[in-house]
């Protein structure tokens, strides 16, 4: 079976989404160009993850580099800074001045460099060489925790603008500290200098290896560029849902299962089915899982109200998950309010599902399992699926994740197919399920729509599949690390979409005729199978069925947006905006 590696996939991703930012010489206005500094963040967004993995090709991330110091340049030119505003230009020049400069090092020569007192540096140590990033903690963006994990289990987290401070503090004004980071089986470098070019220099020569990338920060002007281009329209805050809104009622919930589809349906929709459960003097408890929830306090308005009108209820909430620090906010007045806090494998595992669950006195429940968080800002970013049911199996396979999650004892959980749960059954079952299709040969069928693929079993079983002429039609939107060259365009296509939503639905159908379909949070990336508290729902309801059916059809009939596999080095855009196949990548 041909694989393609994890970082040249994860570079292919990056410079899809690099090409969609392209700001050429012409006229964009405040919208477009908004639009490109959009796919330009997010090839910053997936920089970091690219680090992690010491085989990156050094090379063609310069490439992608200087491609994204291009995009951003040109963007300058564009910004309505106006005629009057001098300082304003000089200002932002000086910054991608400042900002933007990589330079390839041979490693011999690192410590010859110009190391400047009081300068913040960070240095990544990779098999080719060392990462090093040079940073200014006065300015702005600093605002991101940087998490360190040790050896020994023990972990703190940090903001990049306080970095000077705490080290003063701690060690004085002149020191270099080096901290070794476990990932996984590989073991990275990392040094936080502050002076003493002495010091640094006889730190220097104890990293093996053959050259470096010595890359100043380049984060800070894409949010200064987002800033001038003007206000982007504010997304409107959930409303007060105590209103008179008659869109459904939990009765309904019981006669017939509903699917949000976000963002074309509001975020309210979702918070209106909370709302209901929270006022509802039959129900006993409410339990969800949170993950990233962000700023706006709507669902914690929802919950502690709840809970002062009696109801039981139970919230796991992630505080592991990246970049969302506040979670630890929300913990501490979840708890204040009342609510019973929980944080399943904190320090080793993540909670990733979405789930809901609201049980009644009479014993009858309602179930929720989605693709996306209760992020009343990321449901109209990205999309997403939410799928609501009173079909009894599916609500008692959520009560027994909520039972692990609580973690009672002498409980061994035990999940049925309504409901994959990995580590549990998620891997099993799909492999299963894969099999039953590749088994009908050129009857056999399957799609899967999700962030991610890179789970040997599963590919294993995808290449059985394809070998067996079972059609096979993926939607992955970043990393797929399968490239099965004997079948690519004739029995299997892959497919990604990428345009100025998220993509981040996960829905996996096998079979035409009788499909069975699931819906989740799970991504077939090996860590997150085997690591992650992940669910998906098999949908059983005939409407919903034939709703999601359709959800994928146009997936698969897309050509706008679309990129498709050709070979293990290129992919290439299906359709541009003149109708002709675009140049590779």
């Amino acid at each position: 079976m041909n694989r393609i590696s994890y970082p040249d996939s994860a570079l292919m991703f990056n410079q899809r989404v690099l090409t969609l930012g392209r700001i050429d010489e012409e006229f964009y206005g405040s919208q477009d160009l908004r639009q490109s500094v959009f796919f330009n963040r997010v090839f910053h967004t997936n920089t970091d993850e690219l680090f992690r993995n010491d085989k990156i090709n050094i090379t063609k991330y310069l490439i992608s580099m200087r491609d994204f110091r291009r995009n951003i340049g040109n963007a300058l030119k564009h910004l309505p800074l106006g005629k009057d505003n001098f300082e304003r230009r000089l200002a932002t020049e000086r910054r991608i001045k400042n900002q933007l400069i990589s330079r390839y090092t041979p490693f011999d020569r690192l410590s010859e460099l110009e190391w400047t007192d009081g300068q913040l540096y960070y240095l990544s140590k990779m098999s080719e060489g060392v990462i090093i990033s040079e940073v200014d903690p006065r300015s702005s963006i600093y605002q991101t925790p940087i998490t360190y994990r040790y050896d020994q289990g023990m972990k703190f987290a940090k903001t990049d603008e306080c970095i000077r401070t705490y080290l003063d503090h701690e060690f004085g004004k002149t020191i270099t500290l080096c901290f070794t980071l476990a990932e996984k089986d590989q073991r990275i470098v990392k040094i936080e200098y502050a002076g003493d070019r002495k010091l640094m220099k006889e730190v220097l020569t104890h990293l093996n290896g053959a050259a470096a990338l010595v890359l100043e920060n380049p984060y800070l002007f894409l949010e200064d560029i987002l800033q001038m281009i003007g206000p982007q329209e504010e997304t409107e805050t959930p409303l007060d849902l105590s209103g008179n809104d008659d869109s459904f009622t939990l009765a309904d919930l019981f006669q017939k299962d509903m699917i949000i589809e976000y963002p074309i349906d509001s975020f309210d929709l979702y918070l209106r089915f909370l709302h209901l459960a929270s006022i509802d003097p039959e129900v006993k408890s409410i339990s969800l899982t949170l993950y990233r929830i962000g700023d706006n306090p709507t669902l914690y308005y929802l919950l502690r109200d709840a809970v002062q009108r009696g109801v039981e209820v139970n919230v796991n909430l992630e505080l592991d998950a990246s970049n969302e620090e506040i979670n630890l906010f929300w913990s501490i007045e979840l708890k204040e309010a009342g609510v019973n806090v929980l944080h399943y494998g904190h320090g080793y595992s993540k909670v990733h599902a979405k789930v809901t669950l609201i049980e009644f006195r009479d014993q009858r429940m309602l179930a929720q399992v989605g693709t996306g968080n209760f992020h009343w800002q990321t449901t109209n970013t990205y999309t997403d699926l939410s799928y609501l049911t009173a079909n009894p199996l599916v609500c008692q396979s959520v009560q027994t994740l909520f039972r692990l999650l609580r973690q009672e004892e002498n409980f061994s959980p035990s999940f049925s197919p309504n409901l994959l749960v990995s580590p549990y059954n998620a891997r099993e079952e799909i492999i299963k399920l894969i099999r039953q299709q590749s088994n009908l040969g050129g009857e056999g069928y399957v799609v899967l729509k999700c962030n991610s693929l890179d789970d040997l079993s599963t590919m294993v079983e995808l290449e059985k599949a394809a070998e067996n002429n079972c059609q096979i039609e993926l939607i992955i939107r970043g990393v797929c690390t399968w490239y099965p060259a004997r079948f690519l365009n004739q029995n299997v296509t892959i497919r990604s979409i990428i345009w100025d939503k998220l993509e981040h639905s996960r829905l996996y159908q096998f079979g035409r005729k009788t499909p069975i379909i699931y819906l989740g949070s799970l991504d077939l990336v090996t860590n997150k199978i085997d690591q992650r508290i992940e669910s998906m729902v098999r949908i059983d309801d005939k409407e919903s069925v034939e709703q999601l059916l359709d959800y994928l059809a146009g997936y698969l009939e897309m050509d706008s947006h679309t990129w498709l596999m050709v070979s293990d080095s290129e992919i290439r855009y299906a359709q541009c905006k003149g109708g002709e196949e675009d140049d590779e990548l």
